[in-house]
């Protein structure tokens, strides 16, 4: 990949797929930080190190209550604790606090080569008891109506539990915003340690952004409200690379919850980029119990369940693409309450020999229940009606990937240096582009260029259009395709097709603007 690394202090999205060991993506981390407190071990004691006197101000037997105490000390104020490389044994969760960061030492490491199938001890490993679910929490308790800004974790694996919970059942506030990244749990010496414990388990938080985040053993992610009392809609968050395998059968690996007053509370406007979830228990729940579950949009999925894909109750809005034909399941919620569309999935739905859809009780696991008529839209009507304010309200596909704007007149310029040109390429997958005002459209197609590196050489990119102002100027489309890979950037050129159906030449009054995504599936 060409271009320039973002700071490891920038929560940006950075390129997926950079590296490969066999089937799985490995990420290239920073291994040094600046810290306001540094903890470390000898083997039999924990210690935690003033990062700007350098003097040894606490140790303890516990590595947890070492930890605590680093984080209690920039409580209020902000930093960074950094964990350096070794085994650590928790007797109990930390609670973090707002603006302090825990940081593990990576050495340049995936959190596959820190913890492995068996949780080896290259990076951070924290060892928990079957009493402690989760390494760290935030919220809840007797901090229930506190809220929590800014918080991070990252480059770490759990041995025997959950990584964080964030917020909890009962009404208790979250965080906004929340950075998590190079993430591993691992159930198995605690196992079965509860089926309701998720390796990260987030409620009532907005502007989360979850990148690489892996589980063994266990369900990797929940995102849950159940506001009654209070009031307030939940999303706005990108996750990238989650896997849980081999969860317990009885709960979905990743599980979108919402069962809180339909007219107080809600989780929309979520963004999955090639989630996986391997064997043991359902794949993926949207699942609106009594509340919404809306405009979520889920790129090249991998979903080895049965079943893979659930949607129940009240859920609508959705755009799935998947690796496979993978089948999605529909569900009454306990209210009788069934999906409603726009329902977008390029594989298939479950039907009867009949053709009918499927739609099962609120178990979701018996095959009988009511069925309804339902047809699958023209694939063109289908991208034309994507839910795309997944991406264009303010969220962290904007505020976390830096979308940029691309002048598709000046990006098809060789050499012009523009943001897209061939010697300046996209570094995200998602863009703003315009053709501007004054600028004259042939009749037929015209086709304006830029360029990504949002994919490896050898598969091609899938980009994909949508509208967002000044096409009501004449009878004009777009269409989007990959033209060639340019060896010299060593990027992709994509090309944007816009058509003038009006049969005469058409100067812009105002300009043309569109959200290209660029997306693609490999192994």
């Amino acid at each position: 990949m060409g271009g320039r690394e973002p700071s490891h202090k920038t929560p940006a999205v950075r390129f997926l797929f950079q590296n490969f060991q066999g089937d799985m993506p490995v990420f290239r981390l920073t291994s040094a930080v600046e810290s306001s407190y540094i903890v470390f071990t000898d083997g039999s004691k924990y210690y935690a190190k003033n990062g700007l006197t350098g003097a040894v101000e606490y140790n303890d037997v516990d590595a947890a209550e070492v930890i605590q105490y680093a984080v209690d000390k920039l409580k209020g104020i902000g930093g960074t604790v950094f964990i350096k490389s070794g085994t650590y044994v928790f007797g109990k969760s930390v609670m973090l606090w707002s603006s302090v960061h825990v940081v593990g030492e990576a050495r340049g490491l995936s959190v596959y080569d820190i913890g492995g199938a068996h949780m080896g001890s290259n990076g951070v490993v924290i060892k928990l008891p079957k009493t402690v679910t989760h390494a760290f929490i935030v919220g809840g308790g007797s901090y229930c109506d506190n809220t929590f800004g800014d918080v991070a974790l990252k480059n770490i694996a759990v041995d025997g539990g959950g990584i964080i919970k964030i917020g909890s059942e009962g009404e208790c506030w979250g965080a906004s915003p929340v950075t998590l990244e190079n993430l591993m749990a691992s159930f198995w010496s605690n196992y079965p340690n509860g089926s309701d414990i998720y390796a990260v388990d987030i409620w009532h938080s907005l502007h989360v952004y979850g990148r690489q985040i892996y589980t063994d053993g266990g369900p990797v992610l929940r995102l849950a409200t159940d506001f009654k009392n209070k009031g307030w809609g939940f999303g706005n968050s990108v996750f990238e690379e989650i896997m849980s395998h081999a969860a317990p059968s009885t709960v979905p690996n990743i599980h979108v919850y919402s069962a809180g007053d339909p007219n107080k509370t809600n989780w929309n406007l979520l963004i999955f980029i090639r989630p996986q979830t391997l064997g043991g228990g359902a794949g993926f729940w949207l699942n609106g119990e009594s509340s919404d579950v809306r405009d979520v949009t889920i790129i090249g999925a991998n979903f080895e369940n049965t079943p893979g894909l659930v949607l129940r109750g009240r859920v609508s809005r959705v755009f799935v693409n998947a690796h496979y034909p993978w089948n999605i399941r529909l569900c009454k919620n306990t209210s009788g309450v069934i999906p409603s569309i726009p329902i977008y999935f390029d594989g298939s739905f479950e039907y009867d020999s009949d053709g009918k859809i499927k739609v099962y009780e609120s178990d979701c696991q018996t095959d009988g229940g009511t069925r309804v008529k339902a047809v699958m839209p023209a694939i063109d009507t289908q991208l034309k009606m994507l839910p795309f304010l997944s991406f264009t309200y303010p969220s962290p596909a904007s505020m976390l990937m830096n979308i940029g704007t691309v002048d598709l007149t000046k990006s098809s310029t060789s050499g012009s240096g523009d943001y897209g040109a061939d010697n300046n390429p996209v570094r995200h997958p998602a863009i703003f582009a315009v053709v501007p005002s004054g600028t004259t459209l042939q009749p037929g197609v015209n086709t304006f260029y830029f360029y990504t590196y949002y994919a490896p050489k050898y598969t091609p990119p899938y980009p994909v259009a949508f509208k967002w102002y000044g096409w009501d100027q004449e009878n004009l489309d777009v269409q989007t395709r990959f033209a060639s890979f340019n060896s010299t950037c060593n990027c992709w050129q994509i090309a944007v097709d816009i058509i003038n159906r009006s049969g005469s030449a058409v100067t812009l009054t105002n300009n043309l603007a569109m959200l290209i995504i660029t997306y693609y599936v490999g192994w």
